[in-house]
């Protein structure tokens, strides 16, 4: 299988991509992560197994999102024979659409399409194969499973050695190619075979549409008794339903006068009944007027007795109201009396406070005199005194300036030399010089000195020091040191007696000062000589008492006066009432008196027009004709019953409608009974039985034609799994040239120290390197990537040419250094001659190393770029990997050779085919089983399909 043309359309999140492939070589499809390499695989693959109408989430996972918009494939593939274009388009605008180019060309669609490209790959291509060479980013690392692969079964025969002269190798192609005229590499029927099966099918089908044919027949003969059974039930029907309507109709007819009768009758009781109720309703009118005159005559004698009752009430509200006034009117000149009373008691009590108040403060004032002549000496003690602490420090510092100033002048050292006349020795004190100068003694004898080179600026300190000290005694009007701290003690202790004096004069005054004091005694003073005269207690305390008593007596006045107020109020409301009361009860009294006289002039004239007895006899009347009326209605519905004219009416109705319905059924009948006759007159010269025969004969003959080729096919896929399973035993034959292909590229990619051990179901189980073993599932995961790929590769060139399908690599070999992936470019080099072999990487430098590689850049925008193609740099590597590749084959089969000649073993021949179990051919679902075959017939095949390739021993042993 080859893929020459792969087409993308709305696919996932590619709009469109269009990718062409060479038949044969290395392509490396490059491209950045999600740019849709692994999706090209997957499309592959929905194209060649889903149906267009496929609702597995699988193919709706394609659909681009956010897009309402079908997703499309299309792909140009050449498998065996057959090179076609094929293109599925799935979730929106499904559709199918297959061009077949070669060998011949056809175009083919929907379904037919499907089933059309399943069957050419299931003829040619080894799907098992197909799936195992690949090495997929999105599935588990795995070695692949080749065990049921025959394309690379037939590849390892043949790199085994075989020939058509060999038994072995022959024999197997004459029974594959005689089972391969029965069936597809999957099992299903082909050829001549598939054919018989599908014309069995259509004869089946023949009989079932003859016999369809003369069942039609059948049933339009009991359609016509059928029919003509239902015809006379109808006119039976019909019959019974017409004298059943009659009856109803009369009955109808019946209800209908007595209901007219009825109405009558009732619009008589009706009218009787409203008479009545007139001469009712005037008997019930005259009633009410006499009733009014005697409820108006006992009401004025009711508002008689109220007025006099009110009359009596108002007088006594009116005495009641007269004392509460006297009442109120001596209550309020004793309170006036208690006022004044109240008011000069609270003055005596507000004078007698203001002479205390007056005391308090003259003794108040007399302390602040004395706090403010202790503050006055004070200030005289320190104006005379002014030496603080801040002048004390002034002249002790200038004492000690001046001190220091003297020490050190005093210490500085004066030199000077003596000299006598007579050389004897002389001795002299140290004495302040400050400047050089000389001095002769009256002996005669000359003493020299020179001032220190500082003596001058000593000199000058001590001026300025003693300068300061008298400048600070100045300040302090002392004479000297001693004085001056005896001034500052007198200092200090005037500020404390000034402070202490402050202090006591704040406590006496407060926040208040003393001429805020000396006003407040002012003040005092005046209210003291303007209150009223003495004639209270100078007590404060027994004046604020009489001042509380005069008050409570005052207030006590006051709460009897509004007491008394409250009851002259009281007094003048009620009084208000019961005169509002009386005028209504004398208004009450002139109204019915007023309604009386109405109601009695009523009466009268009611009267006068129809007496009472004339009322009487004419409600007497109009009851008799009401109850005649009556009678007669419950009459008539006594003759009714239980008789209801809309259910017969409705009876009546459906009669007819059923009646008219049995009359159109009746007629139809009839008319498909003369339909039926002349049918089956018709049908009578078509020879539908002559058909049937015919379909039948032809059916008998397919079938004995079919199950003949059935019983040869079924031998024929006997003696191929026979050969299967023997071929299964020795495996291990044909293991030697996968292992030494295998062997081949690991030495170009790992040196030639590389070996491998590989199992009879063509697993690797350990890998050498270095002298190092380590099974296959101790490897590296880089080491273990490399091997599946290298497994792949040797598949592909062992099986290579038209049975050979592409090498899909996703995303691998990321885990190897740089060192293996140049060498395993030129194994990809040696093995894609032959093979197509197609690399997928979002890493554009893994391949490098690949020559003679096809470069395809994908791009996000979904174009495809050819960036270059890299030219085959020896053709001789390829060539020579070719020559390793027969050297090894030849090695390992003389290896084998001499291991056979050294046990003393013979070459293995052909074994004697035991008879096998019979067993039945497996077909598709819908087709017939094949017959049982019997042991001559299977024998015969046998002997056809072995005596050309068997040797003579082996034929003889065959026939016995």
């Amino acid at each position: 299988m080859r893929l020459h043309r792969l087409v993308l359309d709305d696919y996932r999140g590619i709009n469109h991509r269009e990718i062409t492939f060479p038949a044969s070589g290395v392509v490396i499809v490059e491209g950045a992560n999600e740019v849709g390499k692994t999706s090209m695989i997957e499309a592959l693959d929905l194209l060649l197994e889903e149906r267009d109408s496929s609702a597995k989430q699988s193919v709706k996972a394609v659909r681009p999102a956010g897009r309402d918009v079908g997703s499309s494939v299309e792909a140009e593939i050449s498998v065996g024979e057959h090179r076609f274009v094929y293109r599925k388009r799935w979730n929106r605008g499904a559709s199918t659409d297959l061009r077949i180019l070669q060998p011949a060309k056809a175009h083919w669609t929907g379904r037919e399409a499907h089933d059309k490209v399943r069957a050419i790959l299931a003829e040619h291509l080894d799907d098992r194969l197909f799936k195992a060479q690949r090495v997929l980013q999105t599935a588990p690392l795995e070695q692949g499973e080749w065990s049921g692969s025959t394309a690379l079964a037939t590849a390892l025969d043949r790199a085994a050695g075989a020939t058509a002269d060999d038994p072995d190798e022959t024999l197997p192609a004459a029974v594959e190619a005689e089972y391969r005229r029965h069936f597809t590499a999957g099992g299903r029927p082909t050829g001549e075979y598939r054919d018989l099966l599908r014309r069995v099918d259509e004869c089946r089908a023949e009989v079932s549409a003859a016999a369809a044919e003369l069942g039609e027949i059948a049933v339009r003969v009991g359609d016509h008794d059928r029919i003509e059974g239902e015809l006379a039930g109808l006119v039976s029907e019909l019959r019974d339903r017409s004298e059943t309507l009659a009856g109803d109709e009369q009955r109808l007819a019946a209800a209908r006068a007595l209901v007219a009768q009825l109405a009558a009758a009732t619009d008589s009781a009706g009218e009787a009944e409203r008479f009545r109720d007139r001469a009712s309703a005037d008997r019930r009118a005259r009633e009410e007027i006499v009733r009014r005159v005697d409820d108006r005559t006992a009401a004025v004698i009711r508002l008689a007795d109220r007025v006099a009752a009110s009359d009596a009430a108002a007088a006594t509200a009116a005495t009641a109201l007269e004392r509460a006034g006297i009442t109120l009117a001596a209550i309020g000149t004793d309170v006036q009396t208690a006022a004044a009373r109240a008011e000069s008691a609270l003055a005596r009590a507000d004078l007698a406070q203001d002479r205390a108040d007056l005391l308090a403060v003259t003794d108040t004032l007399d302390a602040v005199a004395v706090c403010e002549r202790d503050i006055a000496a004070a200030g005289a003690a320190l104006a005379a005194h002014p030496v603080d602490d801040r002048h004390l420090r002034a002249v002790e510092g200038a004492a000690n300036a001046l001190s220091v100033a003297t020490d050190v002048l005093q210490t500085s050292v004066t030199r000077l030399t003596v000299a006598r006349p007579d050389g004897g020795p002389l001795l002299m004190d140290r004495l302040p010089v400050t400047a050089d100068g000389a001095l002769t003694l009256g002996d005669g004898t000359e003493i020299r000195w020179e001032a220190p080179a500082q003596a001058g600026e000593l000199a000058r300190t001590l001026e300025a020091a003693e300068q300061q000290w008298q400048e600070a005694l100045t300040a302090c009007g002392a004479t000297d040191l001693a004085d001056a701290r005896r001034r500052g003690e007198i200092h200090r202790a005037a500020v404390a007696d000034q402070a202490a004096a402050q202090r006591a004069l704040r406590d006496l005054t407060g926040s208040s000062g003393p001429d805020e004091l000396r006003a407040r005694a002012a003040l005092l003073r005046g209210r003291i000589g303007a209150g009223p005269p003495p004639g209270g207690p100078d007590d404060p305390d027994l004046a604020r008492a009489a001042s509380r008593e005069a008050r409570a007596e005052h207030a006590a006045l006051q709460e009897q006066e509004r007491q008394a107020a409250s009851a002259l109020h009281r007094a003048e409301r009620e009084s208000a009432a019961v005169d509002k009361e009386r005028a209504v009860h004398r208004a009450q009294q002139q109204t019915a008196h007023v309604e009386l006289e109405s109601a009695r002039e009523q009466l009268a004239l009611a009267r006068a027009d129809q007496p009472d007895s004339v009322l009487d006899t004419a409600l007497l009347r109009a009851s008799e004709r009401a109850d005649s009326c009556a009678d007669a209605v419950r009459t008539i519905r006594e003759a009714l019953g239980s008789t209801d004219v809309a259910v017969l009416d409705r009876t009546v109705a459906h009669g007819r409608a059923r009646v008219a319905d049995l009359q159109r059924r009746s007629e139809a009948a009839a008319g498909d009974l003369r339909t039926i006759a002349a049918e089956l007159a018709v049908i009578g010269g078509q020879g539908r039985q002559e058909r049937y025969d015919r379909a039948m004969t032809d059916l008998a003959a397919a079938e004995a034609e079919a199950g003949a080729r059935t019983s040869r096919a079924g031998a024929a896929q006997l003696l191929r799994d026979t050969l299967l399973r023997h071929r299964e035993d020795s495996r291990a034959r044909y293991v030697a040239p996968f292992r030494a292909e295998l062997r081949r590229l690991g030495k170009l990619l790992y040196g030639a120290d590389f070996d491998v051990e590989v199992d009879p179901g063509l697993v690797v189980t350990t890998r050498t390197l270095d002298g190092v073993t380590l099974p296959f599932g101790a490897l590296s995961s880089g080491a273990k990537e490399q091997l599946a790929v290298l497994i792949r590769l040797a598949c592909a060139g062992l099986v290579g040419g038209e049975h050979g399908t592409p090498v899909l690599v996703d995303d691998a070999l990321g885990f190897s250094d740089p060192e293996r992936l140049g060498r395993i470019g030129e194994v990809l080099t040696a093995v894609g001659g032959d093979s197509q072999i197609v690399l997928m990487t979002c890493t554009p430098d893994r391949y490098r190393s690949v020559r003679g590689a096809t470069v395809l850049r994908l791009r996000a925008d979904g174009s495809t770029h050819k960036v270059r193609r890299r030219a085959v740099e020896s053709v001789g590597a390829v060539e020579s990997g070719q020559a390793v590749q027969e050297q090894a084959v030849q090695e390992q089969a003389v290896q084998e050779q001499s291991e056979e000649e050294t046990a003393g073993q013979e070459p293995a021949s052909l074994p004697e085919l035991a008879p096998e179990p019979e067993q039945p051919v497996a077909a598709e679902p819908h087709r017939r089983r094949p017959r049982a075959r019997g042991a001559t017939e299977e024998l015969s095949l046998f002997d056809e399909l072995l005596h050309p390739v068997l040797p003579e021993h082996a034929r003889s042993a065959r026939g016995a």
